[in-house]
């Protein structure tokens, strides 16, 4: 019985889980989508609307672009870190 209940209990908390990912994942798509319409409809020149267009585009790259080289220079500190921690234990090790 205890088996049981401890069962259900992480069943439960992976449901919870995933629901609440998709939810978030449901939200920022649907925001995304919701404002790129917003612009399309908009009352402005075409040029202008898709100048607005490309140049949040842009933006975006750009800024995905930063994230994930800080992400990978966070990374390579890591591993350097990690690297050095390994060679000090087999130099100690060795004496």
């Amino acid at each position: 019985m205890v088996f049981y209940s401890v069962f259900k209990t992480i069943i439960n908390y992976k449901i919870t889980k995933m629901s609440t990912t998709k939810s978030i994942t449901g939200f920022i798509v649907g925001a995304a989508v919701g404002g790129a319409l917003g612009i399309l409809f908009a009352p402005g020149k075409g040029v202008k609307t898709r100048r607005k267009l490309a140049d949040k585009g842009n933006d975006l790259a750009n800024s995905v672009k930063d994230q994930i080289n800080g992400f990978a220079g966070n990374m390579k500190d890591k591993l350097a870190f990690a690297k050095s921690v390994a060679e000090d234990v087999e130099e100690k090790s060795r004496n």
